[in-house]
């Protein structure tokens, strides 16, 4: 076989690799993803260390940048963690672009759409958006009073 050909072969090979979402290096070669960053960074929000947990995550997404999907779930909670922590300190405006693209990765859970929908009416803007999603989580979770107390809330501005 030519040089030409076996070339040809390996290209074929790793092209069609590639179009069935197959890896074309070795899984062991990948770089595995350190969370401990995020987990330090999650027990600074829950003691109120948002500033020190703002510098983590930051360093977190910095340093994962090239091994996250945006819509890896790593990606996604460091994203939300962001924002609160941001909401936490009073930075509102901050806080948007980190819960707007947690809102656009489709990933959803109790405290995305209510954190969500307080960082809405904190702007004040966006309260129709509020209303919205919180009706249709109210709708499936009719027990969750907070939720409810806060569509309540986003009603009476909106």
């Amino acid at each position: 076989m030519s040089r030409t050909a076996a070339f040809f072969i390996i290209i074929v090979l790793a092209t069609s690799a590639a179009a069935r979402g197959q890896a074309t290096r070795p899984a062991a070669s990948r770089p595995a993803i350190d969370r401990t960053l995020l987990d330090q960074a999650a027990a600074r929000v829950k003691v109120g260390e948002d500033a020190q947990a703002i510098t983590l995550i930051r360093k977190f997404q910095a340093s994962r940048r090239t091994l996250c999907m945006n819509t890896s779930a790593d990606w996604v909670n460091s994203n939300h963690m962001l924002a609160v922590a941001y909401m936490d300190e009073g930075d509102y405006a901050k806080a948007k672009a980190p819960m707007e693209f947690v809102m656009r990765s489709g990933k959803s859970n109790h405290s995305i759409i209510l954190n969500s929908a307080m960082l809405d009416l904190d702007l004040k803007q966006g309260s129709v958006r509020a209303v919205n999603t919180l009706r249709a989580y109210v709708g499936q979770h009719a027990d969750d009073e907070t939720a409810v107390n806060l569509l309540g809330m986003a009603l009476k501005i909106a």
